[in-house]
């Protein structure tokens, strides 16, 4: 990761990055056992990491859900790069704003499918998800540059 230097606004750094490839990089589905009277999972849990700053962007997020006792577990992880080939950066507050509104909104609906996708290969009555609004959600980077929801 590049140090807070050549930080520029979030709207001049949308301008100048490009997103390379997103891309399913695993899913997984584990159906135990399941009857007609159990519990479907009411949570999900999102997961993101921020592998690499600098000319290439490079970030991780996962969706999963499990249902208590282990009969069902649904996982979807999604890779996604952008270029960045003047090594532009943010400030903390907008590299949220842009990991929020812009990254996650092109990743949400590859996570969305994913998911739905193994519910329904598994033959489990999971909703589908919805379609999020902008606001609804908000990434928050710890020190670790991974985050939470």
């Amino acid at each position: 990761m590049r140090p807070e230097s050549n930080v520029v606004p979030v709207q001049t750094f949308i301008e100048k990055v490009d997103l390379k490839v997103i891309r399913n990089i695993e899913r997984v589905g584990k159906l135990h056992r399941i009857r007609e009277d159990d519990e479907r999972p009411s949570n999900l849990d999102v997961d993101f990491k921020l592998f690499e700053w600098g000319q290439y962007i490079e970030l991780g997020f996962g969706l999963s859900t499990a249902e208590e006792g282990g009969s069902l577990e649904i996982s979807v992880k999604v890779h996604v790069i952008y270029s960045n080939p003047e090594e532009l950066n943010l400030s903390k507050e907008d590299k949220e704003i842009f990991l929020s509104d812009v990254v996650f909104m092109q990743v949400y609906p590859y996570l969305r499918e994913g998911f739905s996708s193994m519910a329904q290969q598994l033959g489990v009555g999971i909703p589908t998800l919805g379609v999020l609004e902008r606001g609804q959600y908000r990434i928050e980077l710890d020190g670790t540059e991974s985050g939470s929801f």
